[in-house]
C-alpha cells in the first residue's frame, strides 16, 4: 500500500477534508486516553513517561490545560522549592554544658 492509495481511501471516506478529520480523531482519542491515565511517578518506566507526554501533547493538555494530577505535582514541587528557600539551614540545638 502506498501513500496515494491511503490518501484516496481517506478522501473517499471523509471527502477532501480527510486530514482535518483524521487529526480530530487523533486528538479525541488522545484526550480520552489522557483522562484515564495516571501521571507517571518516580517508579514509572521511561517508556510510560514518554508515552504519557506524547499523548498529553496530542490531547492539548499542556500549559494551563494540564491534567489535575500534573498540576498538583507542579504545585507541590513549587511549594517544596519555596519552603526550602525560605527555611534556614537546619541548625542543631546547642547542647547544655555541665559545670
Amino acid at each position: 500500500m502506498d501513500f496515494e492509495t491511503i490518501s484516496q481511501f481517506f478522501t473517499t471516506l471523509f471527502g477532501e477534508y480527510w486530514g482535518v478529520v483524521s487529526l480530530s480523531i487523533i486528538v479525541s482519542v488522545c484526550a480520552i486516553l489522557a483522562a484515564f491515565m495516571k501521571a507517571p511517578d518516580e517508579k514509572s518506566g521511561i517508556i510510560y513517561k514518554c508515552l504519557y507526554k506524547v499523548i498529553n501533547w496530542f490531547a492539548a493538555n499542556v500549559g494551563k490545560a494540564k491534567n489535575a494530577d500534573d498540576a498538583k505535582k507542579l504545585e507541590q514541587k513549587e511549594a517544596d522549592k519555596a519552603s526550602a528557600a525560605s527555611a534556614p539551614d537546619k541548625v542543631e540545638p546547642a547542647k547544655p554544658t555541665e559545670k
